[in-house]
C-alpha cells in the first residue's frame, strides 16, 4: 500500500513550500518602497535612520526658492506697509501747547508800542489838518470844534465804550483797553514837545498816519486788547456775525470821517477817507477768523 499511495501521487514534491533563498539581497534602498517617515524622525536629525531617509528622499521641486522669494517679498511689503500706516507718537521731550500764549511782558510791551504809534499818527493828523475815523477820529472832531487837548478828548470819548467790551470780551481785555487808552492820552502830550510843530502835506498826513493807526489797532487785537471805541463793534461784528472787521471799521470811519466837514476842506475830507481806507485794509487782510489766534482770550 505503500508502494501504490507513492505510485499514485507521484508529484507530491512539488506540494511543499519553496525553501527561502539564500541568495543576499541589495543593501540599497528603494525610495519608492520606503515607508514614510514619522513625525518624530523629521524632528531628530541626528538618527542614522532620518540620515538615510534624508539621503534617499527625491529633491524638492525647482519652484520652490522662487516661491520662497516670493513669499519673504510679500512678507517684506506688509512689514513696510504695516510701518507706513502704523500711527506715529510725537516726540514727547518737547511738546508745543495747542496755542502760545502771550506772557503779560509781551502784552504790555505790545500795548505801550501800539500807543507809541497811533500817538505818533494823530499828531501828524492833527499837524496835516486831516481826519480819521473811529475814537481817533472822534476825538480830533471834538479837539478841532470844542478846543479840547487831544489827549483828554480820546479819554473820553473811549469811556462809553468800556461797558461793551467788559460785557461781550471780558475785564481782562477790558482792562488793557483801559490802559491803552491812558498812554495815548498821555502821550499825546509828549509827542508835540518832543517833535515840535510840524508842517506836513495833507496827503502824507492823511495815508501815512492812518497806516500807523492801523498798525497799533493791529498790534492791539493781536494782544486781545484794543484802543475802545468803534473797534470793540469791528471786532464784535467779526466773532458773532462772521463779518470782517477791516470792513466793518472802514464803514464805521467813513461815517467819521465825514463829520470832518465842520473843520476841514472837501479835498482833506477825500484824503481822509483815503486814509481811513488805508486802516481797514491793514484789519481786512491781517486780521481774519483763526489767522491769529495767539492772544485770544488769554
Amino acid at each position: 500500500m505503500a508502494v501504490a499511495r507513492l505510485t499514485r501521487f507521484p508529484h507530491h514534491r512539488s506540494m511543499q513550500p519553496p525553501t527561502p533563498s539564500t541568495t543576499p539581497k541589495s543593501t540599497v534602498a528603494d525610495p519608492t518602497n520606503q515607508p514614510a517617515p514619522k513625525p518624530t524622525d523629521r524632528l531628530d536629525s541626528s538618527s542614522p535612520a532620518n540620515l538615510q531617509n534624508t539621503s534617499t528622499c527625491p529633491a524638492p521641486p525647482a519652484h520652490t526658492g522662487i516661491l520662497s522669494d516670493q513669499t519673504q517679498t510679500q512678507t517684506a511689503t506688509t512689514t513696510a506697509t504695516a510701518t507706513t500706516t502704523a500711527p506715529t507718537t510725537p516726540p514727547t521731550s518737547h511738546p508745543e501747547p495747542h496755542t502760545a500764549q502771550h506772557t503779560h511782558w509781551e502784552n504790555l510791551t505790545a500795548i505801550a508800542t501800539a500807543a507809541t504809534v497811533m500817538s505818533l499818527g494823530l499828531y501828524i493828523l492833527k499837524s496835516a489838518g486831516a481826519a480819521t475815523g473811529g475814537t481817533d477820529g472822534i476825538a480830533l472832531l471834538l479837539s478841532h470844534t470844542l478846543h479840547l487837548d487831544l489827549g483828554a478828548a480820546v479819554f473820553l470819548v473811549a469811556l462809553p465804550f468800556y461797558g461793551l467790551g467788559l460785557w461781550q470780551k471780558g475785564w481782562l481785555f477790558t482792562l488793557r483797553s483801559a490802559l491803552t487808552v491812558a498812554m495815548i492820552s498821555g502821550l499825546s502830550y509828549i509827542v508835540p514837545v518832543a517833535l515840535g510843530p510840524l508842517h506836513v502835506s495833507p496827503i502824507y498826513g492823511a495815508i501815512v498816519s492812518n497806516i500807523l493807526l492801523g498798525l497799533g489797532i493791529l498790534i492791539l487785537i493781536r494782544h486781545n486788547a484794543s484802543p475802545a471805541g468803534t473797534v470793540i463793534i469791528s471786532l464784535l461784528a467779526q466773532e458773532k456775525l462772521g463779518w470782517r472787521a477791516g470792513y466793518v471799521q472802514f464803514a464805521i470811519d467813513l461815517v467819521i470821517i465825514a463829520t470832518a466837514l465842520t473843520y476841514a476842506s472837501l479835498p482833506t475830507v477825500l484824503l481822509s477817507s483815503a486814509g481811513a481806507l488805508m486802516v481797514g485794509f491793514i484789519l481786512a487782510t491781517n486780521h481774519r477768523p483763526g489767522r491769529y489766534v495767539a492772544g485770544q482770550n488769554v
